[in-house]
């Protein structure tokens, strides 16, 4: 799955310019590919008779989420204020 979104990469990083359009590329890319893993995951779930509603996804998806909002807004702070 990786290697389908390396050209990807190259052609952001070509438009975009350099280290900041390699690294707007990989995460473009990695978001692609969880995407993707989204899909299979309900996909094997749904196929072991253990179907997972929208609800239940987003239930699971924002405690996730906020999680690592926190830790990286407090890596952000420590990195660039705290300890800069």
């Amino acid at each position: 799955m990786a290697r389908a979104h390396v050209p990807l990469v190259a052609v952001v990083e070509r438009d975009s310019g350099g280290e900041r359009g390699r690294l707007v590329g990989v995460v473009t890319a990695a978001a692609l590919m969880r995407h993707f893993l989204n899909v299979v995951v309900l996909g094997i779930a749904e196929r072991n008779r253990h179907p997972i509603s929208f609800w239940e996804f987003t239930k699971y998806g924002l405690v996730v989420t906020a999680a690592t909002v926190a830790l990286s807004a407090l890596y952000l702070w420590l990195r660039y204020f705290a300890l800069a």
